[in-house]
């Protein structure tokens, strides 16, 4: 059977016990420190990628509503045309551009809708607060 031997350990003063606590209540607190600075810095590098997204959205959906007030516009004109042809009563003699108003009227879209990706996006990631 083997012995074991228990070394005589000294009885720590007040002081070691106060260093030690000095340096894991030191080490913890870089810790969180280290933590938040990591986490600020990929939000920012998320906030400044959904930045260029939502940049390049706002110019596509430019140009989408650019498209769809020229349509608009377009069909106005054709609706006018239209309403001056029935209101003179002259439908018999221009079946032919009455048909080409109401071909075009029902096959063309003006419906505008936005892109909302990265309102989304933002809206998950906690950066944008409603």
């Amino acid at each position: 059977m083997e012995v074991h031997y228990h070394p005589n350990l000294h009885k720590k003063k007040i002081y070691e016990y106060l260093i030690e606590f000095v340096l894991i209540f030191s080490a913890v607190t870089l810790g969180f420190f280290a933590e938040n600075y990591r986490e600020k810095i990929v939000l920012e590098e998320q906030t400044s990628k959904i930045i260029v997204q939502l940049h390049s959205e706002l110019k596509k959906d430019l140009i989408d509503l650019n498209k769809t007030i020229t349509i608009r516009r377009k069909n106005d004109s054709l609706n006018n045309l239209l309403y001056y042809i029935v209101s003179k009563n002259q439908i018999e003699k221009n079946k032919t551009i009455l048909y080409c108003i109401q071909h075009r009227l029902l096959n063309s879209t003006g419906n505008f809708e936005t892109n909302t990706l990265s309102i989304k996006e933002l809206e998950n990631t906690s950066l944008f607060k409603k």
